[in-house]
């Protein structure tokens, strides 16, 4: 049972010469506030039981400082009915008995007389620790803090959060609980209380950001859209790819002489190299690439030169037929008839545009084919050639007319291509692989010749607006559901690249013209911005953001697992942080 100061003074009283206790403790020194020396070498008993009593004094700190928040939220009288329960449990050796008055002999009730038996047993730990010839800070005692059944149950209830802000407001909110139930030992209640609450709400919230940073420097949480990018050989800077806090900085300093300059080069060549990624696209069904420095409208022509030859080449061996059904029972004559009746009932179309129509189906298409509807795949080319040219020259026209005569006329290209598959079967395979990339081909195109490209490249929102216009589905149903040709790369590109084209950036020359006009920069900014200055080109050069691109995304096969473990440890951390707080704080006090 712990040492009874009310008892002993009582003793004290009818006997002065009561003896001492037992272990070398003197409650005289005790009780006048004294240190009590300790024995030049304390026997490892003493030593090994302080250690066993810090270890259980840890344990049950949650539990005492939760009755001790308890007694001073209750009101008064409550707690002076738990404190006589206590104390008639103390008469049966079940509990100890909570004292009438502190250490200066005054006298105590309530949540003051809580505050008076944590006050006796705090003192009685440290004097056996010192006793034992245990200086500093109590590391045994932190230990049995973070395994208390109590502060683990706080860390076990905190609900894991998918967003970093989600994870840092748990852990401010268990590292305010778990603080809430430390003990205060000393000094005004509320006023300590606060500061634990506070500091402990702190590092919880800090902790689960620190974790955070440490986890994606092993493993980044790269997102589906950066690795679409990077699968496609886009580059990107390492703000684009950390995304987040790290983006919204790199954006900010791109308004930063010299740095900026050098981070808007990047960009740019994020610009391009996701255009590169679009034609080729189109170029990978039929096993091609583009070649290295082959950018912008040059990308472009090359791509529609090496698709019209691999169509080309495959030209001899095909054959046109315009029985051939496209789909059901409708041939291709029947589709060629039915555009044309279309056409002539259309109140849209002018006598003239509909002569147009017919002269276009009969003189253009049908006078090609043979008596029996047959033609050579050279034939077939030029009718395709003629539908082309005659839709790109009518859908320019300001003329409603016009532009639905193009329509016309690029159903009936659609219409042809599709027999030509269906005519040759033992070609349909190569002929899918040149088709798919030809309309890959088209969006890219398409999105290069919109208002507002700048020096012929597009940006992804450009190219996203391609793809939704070229969406044949009935109401833009594949867009509408992520589905259609090329959406996957352009929205992956509008929510990382830059949303425009930057200028190509001139570091290296504003680096010289700073210098040359006596380092203005570099006084004004101090020495960070002359030694960002000095490195930004290096890191957001193109060898340098290739290298910061596969150190941010390449990682060893046990990288994300550790990545993972280290985000998720934060309430274990907590547990321990918030103790090991408490117990510097106290450690100061001393």
């Amino acid at each position: 049972m712990a040492f009874d100061p009310d008892a002993y003074l009582a003793a004290k009283a009818q006997q002065p010469a009561a003896a001492t206790a037992s272990g070398g403790f003197d409650p005289d020194a005790y009780l006048a506030g004294k240190t009590v020396p300790a024995p030049s070498s304390p026997s490892p008993l003493a030593v090994a039981a302080s250690r066993a009593e810090s270890i259980g004094h840890g344990i049950k700190d949650p539990v005492t400082g939760l009755a001790q928040l308890m007694a001073h939220v209750l009101p008064e009288k409550a707690v002076e009915a738990g404190n006589d329960l206590q104390n008639w449990m103390a008469k049966y050796g079940i509990m100890d008995k909570v004292p009438t008055k502190d250490a200066a002999g005054k006298p105590v009730k309530g949540a003051a007389a809580v505050d008076a038996a944590i006050a006796q047993d705090e003192a009685n730990v440290a004097s056996n620790k010192q006793y034992a010839g245990r200086d500093g800070a109590d590391w045994f005692r932190l230990a049995g803090n973070v395994i208390s059944p109590a502060n683990l149950a706080v860390a076990s209830r905190a609900p894991a959060a998918a967003s970093l802000g989600g994870r840092v407001a748990t852990g401010i909110g268990q590292g305010a609980a778990t603080a809430a139930m430390q003990p205060v030992t000393s000094g005004n209640f509320a006023a300590e209380k606060a500061k634990q609450m506070g500091t402990g709400a702190a590092l919880g919230g800090a902790i689960p950001a620190v974790a955070e940073g440490v986890s994606r420097v092993i493993k980044p949480l790269t997102s589906a859209a950066v690795k679409k990018l990077a699968d496609a050989g886009v580059s990107m800077t390492p703000g684009q790819i950390l995304g987040g806090w790290a983006g919204r900085v790199e954006e900010a300093m791109t308004s930063v002489p010299i740095i900026g300059d050098a981070i808007k080069g990047a960009q740019r060549r994020g610009i391009v190299s996701f255009n590169n990624a679009a034609v080729n696209d189109a170029l990978k069904p039929i096993g091609e690439k583009l070649p290295k420095g082959v950018e912008g409208p040059d990308a472009l022509a090359y791509a529609r030169t090496k698709l019209g030859d691999a169509y080309d080449s495959l030209l001899p061996k095909l054959k046109g037929d315009l029985n051939t059904k496209l789909s059901g029972n409708i041939t291709l004559a029947d589709q060629l008839n039915n555009i044309k009746k279309l056409g002539q009932a259309s109140a849209e179309l002018s006598p003239q545009q509909k002569k147009i129509l017919q002269a276009t189906v009969e003189n253009d298409i049908k006078s090609k084919f043979t008596k029996n509807g047959l033609a050579s795949g050279d034939t077939v080319k030029d009718v395709q050639e003629v539908l082309r040219n005659k839709a790109q020259k009518y859908q320019i026209s300001n003329d409603p007319g016009d532009r639905t005569l193009a329509g016309a006329f690029k159903e009936m290209e659609s219409s042809v291509r599709k027999m030509v598959e269906e005519a040759n079967p033992a070609y349909k395979g190569e002929l899918s692989k040149i088709n798919t990339g030809y309309a890959s081909f088209k969006r890219a195109q398409r999105a290069g010749s919109t208002v507002g490209t700048k020096d012929g490249f597009f940006t992804p929102a450009q190219y996203n607006n391609a793809v939704k216009a070229l969406d044949k589905t009935k109401d833009k149903r594949a867009f509408s559901e992520g589905t259609a040709l090329g959406q996957e790369l352009a929205q992956a590109g509008k929510s990382v690249l830059s949303q425009t084209v930057p200028d190509s950036g001139t570091a290296l020359r504003s680096l010289m013209e700073n210098a040359a006009l006596g380092g203005g920069a570099f006084a004004a900014g101090g020495v960070p911005l002359a030694a960002g200055a000095m490195a930004a080109p290096a890191i957001y050069s193109a060898p340098g953001t290739s290298l910061m691109q596969k150190a941010l995304m390449s990682r060893p096969q046990g990288a994300q697992p550790l990545s993972q473990l280290i985000r998720g440890s934060a309430p274990a951390i907590t547990a321990g942080a918030v103790p090991l707080s408490q117990l510097m704080m106290s450690s100061q006090g001393e």
